[in-house]
């Protein structure tokens, strides 16, 4: 998918991660909970909400959440989706 003219892809779910990045994945993990709290409250937060769009909203600063709201959309975007390397 293309947004804003960058092209995205899905990570893989069963993706193998090497050791440092399974720690700064785990770190990154840690820090995100400590800011926006527990997954849960982050799952509702989103509800009713295409992250897709709402993330093209935020970069294009036409988005009309809150703080909050935003940042949560971008964790759960970045979780998601990668940019494809351009070769």
């Amino acid at each position: 998918m293309e947004i804003n003219g960058i092209e995205y892809e899905e990570i893989p779910r069963n993706q193998v991660v090497s050791k440092t990045g399974r720690m700064a994945l785990m770190l990154a993990g840690f820090a995100a909970m400590g800011y926006m709290g527990s997954s849960a409250k982050s799952q509702d937060i989103l509800k009713g909400i295409d992250i897709v769009k709402e993330f093209e909203l935020i970069q294009q600063k036409k988005s009309k959440q809150t703080k909050r709201v935003r940042d949560a959309v971008i964790y759960a975007f970045n979780k998601s989706f990668r940019p494809v390397p351009i070769y």
